[in-house]
């Protein structure tokens, strides 16, 4: 990695006691209503620059049981288990789904009402009460953006969950570990090893945290999550060493100052930065380059470099499904433009975002639909090598989330819909320009969501393991609906099972 940037920006430290672990179950608390609002993000001005990407090809949505794929090593799906669990008052909520999968096919997924768990390869659940699990800190006790990841090299589940902000009005989250071997004994008792953390902490006394992300190097958990109220809203970014994660005990926190990333508020990390970590935000007054940020495993500074990408459009995000809900409402409102996927191959950074419809430069082309862009920087020039569009022009993509597998390939999992076809997920392979889906949603909601997740699969690392959901209706819900999430194993026929 890169560390000979122009700028260097200084990161401070502090010692965190691990919490102390009750073997009890505790009193029940649940997510108020209106709690998951996100804030709205701040809007990039719109510059006329040079030129316009050449244009990709269409990316085509098909059904996993359409026939005449006409590639020679096509995508399939070699595990796809739903939940089916519609119990409880909140699964008409926004899903905003992660999870992870282990060598030891135990899997865990979370999202911002739900937490399960398989211990068989996702043959069957269970779904636990998390409320029950944790006492009620930090915050007010109240849960809504969860983030799961599996870290192979210390054999242990990760497990943010981000809290309500307290009387106060500072935010607070959790991070909590757990070996694959301990949730197939017992799930709820398997956290031993878990750290709380208030925005206090981070010299941000009174300020709101929330869209948290979790990326793993090869020495440290890095976190993000971003500061959505107080005078400066900006990306928080810190590490964790993984030997005093695993061991249990204190942990040294190092992070950084928001006020220096606020072009990268509500914006998420790279995922396999191997000797660091990165991410990314659109430079401000223009939408004509990027701000990429380095943090190398080595170093206690991390750097910005401004990197040049094509104009693209931003106009209002917007999509209409078939019975008229505008399901990029809540989207346009809040994370917006974000970089929302990015994921690191070789010595390439990919990095992602939704795009609305229309031109960039005047002379561009003109996107009928919202879309997704994706961007290819070099990490050791810091120069864009590559650029291309997920997009149709009969419906829109938005929501990405990058990785990568062994192979090199790039795994994508995305939001897709549009006058003819609900809100749902779909996956694929970049390159593709084809995504696919199971189960159909047979509605629209004006919240679909505010992001989807997807994984290097851990049993067999050419293949990916994807977080998403689907919509149905419901009648005998309030809201009319639930969303029903799934984990998926995918990748290329001759990767498989």
């Amino acid at each position: 990695m890169r560390n000979d940037k122009q700028a260097f920006l200084k990161t401070k430290t502090f010692v965190k006691r691990p919490e102390r672990v009750v073997d009890r179950v505790y009193p029940t608390y649940r997510m108020d209503e209106g709690e998951n609002e996100e804030i709205r993000g701040p809007r990039i001005v719109r510059s006329r620059s040079r030129r316009d990407t050449e244009t990709s090809p269409t990316t085509k949505v098909r059904n996993t049981a359409s026939p005449g794929d006409t590639q020679r090593d096509p995508v399939v799906f070699f595990t796809y288990s739903p939940s089916s669990d519609t119990t409880g008052q909140v699964s008409d909520n926004a899903v905003d789904p992660s999870g992870a999968d282990s060598e030891a096919q135990v899997i865990v997924r979370t999202g911002n009402w739900y937490v399960d768990a398989s211990t068989n390869g996702g043959g069957t659940w269970k779904r636990y009460d998390r409320a029950t699990m944790f006492p009620k800190t930090p915050g007010n006790g109240s849960t809504s953006d969860h983030i799961v990841l599996y870290v192979q090299s210390i054999d242990r589940f990760v497990w943010f969950m981000e809290h309500a902000a307290g009387a106060d009005g500072s935010g607070a989250f959790r991070i909590a570990l757990a070996k694959p071997s301990d949730i197939k004994v017992d799930f709820a008792k398997a956290w031993k090893s878990r750290w709380s953390f208030k925005a206090d902490d981070f010299g941000l006394k009174g300020v709101n945290l929330d869209f948290p992300e979790l990326a793993v190097s090869q020495q440290f958990l890095y976190f993000s999550i971003s500061t959505v109220s107080g005078a400066t809203q900006g990306l928080l970014v810190g590490r964790l060493s993984l030997q005093d994660l695993a061991a249990g005990g204190n942990v040294t926190a190092t992070y950084n100052n928001p006020a220096d990333t606020t072009d990268a508020y509500l914006a998420q990390l790279v995922q396999s930065g191997v000797d660091g970590a990165f991410w990314a935000g659109h430079t401000n007054s223009k939408n004509d380059s990027l701000t990429v940020y380095s943090w190398p495993d080595s170093s206690s500074s991390y750097s910005p470099t401004a990197v040049p990408d094509a104009v693209w459009p931003q106009q209002t995000l917007s999509s209409k499904g078939p019975n008229g809900s505008d399901w990029l409402s809540f989207l346009d409102g809040t994370s917006g433009n974000s970089v929302l996927g990015g994921t690191r191959s070789g010595n390439e950074l990919w990095l992602a975002w939704t795009a609305s419809k229309g031109k960039g430069p005047s002379n561009g082309f003109d996107f009928p639909n919202a879309h997704v862009r994706v961007v290819r920087v070099d990490i050791n020039t810091m120069k864009t090598v590559g650029e291309l569009q997920v997009w149709n022009p009969d419906y829109a993509f938005a929501y990405p989330s990058l990785n990568v597998n062994a192979r090199g390939e790039i795994g994508i999992v995305l939001a897709w819909g549009g006058t003819n076809d609900h809100a749902n997920a779909a996956t694929g392979i970049l390159g593709d320009f084809i995504v696919w889906y199971q189960n159909g949603s047979d509605t629209t909601t004006t919240r679909w969501g505010d992001f989807t997740t997807v994984r290097m699969a851990a049993r067999n690392r050419s293949l990916f393991a994807g977080f998403a959901y689907y919509t149905k209706k419901d009648t005998s819900r309030t809201s009319g609906y639930y969303f029903d999430p799934y984990y998926v194993v995918f990748g290329r026929q001759s990767a498989g099972p």
